[in-house]
């Protein structure tokens, strides 16, 4: 099956890592599901390991209209980013709720897609 497949392609790069490049060639020319599961495994790895800074809660949580990610960021720290905010939307004038919306979620997605990665 594709599955196993893929297990044996992924075991595969622990035995020589400095085959790593020709490895991903010969995956490119394999089958597309094998190549789906293992872009999805990869990119699952890499969204579970970004590092997230106090911003990207505060501003979860500011979107989210909770303190969910409290623990993560002290008071002064949401004062700061809240002021931060302020200042970037000082001069929006039409669609300020929408830009709003927009800046938060630029800086809350590495929270939800970490999140959807780790269960965080």
């Amino acid at each position: 099956s594709s599955i196993k497949t893929a297990v044996k392609k992924l075991e595969s790069f622990k035995e020589d890592p400095n085959e790593i490049p020709y490895r991903i060639k010969e995956l490119a020319t394999s089958t597309s599901s094998v190549n789906q599961m293992l872009a999805n495994l990869i990119t699952k790895r890499i969204n579970a390991a970004y590092k997230l800074f106090p911003n990207n809660y505060i501003a979860a949580d500011i979107l989210n209209g909770n303190n969910l990610y409290a623990e993560n960021y002290t008071a002064a720290e949401r004062e700061k980013f809240e002021d931060y905010l302020q200042f970037k939307l000082a001069d929006v004038e039409e669609g300020r709720e929408e830009v709003r919306r927009i800046f938060l979620g630029i800086y809350a997605n590495p929270v939800e897609t970490k999140k959807s990665a780790t269960n965080l």
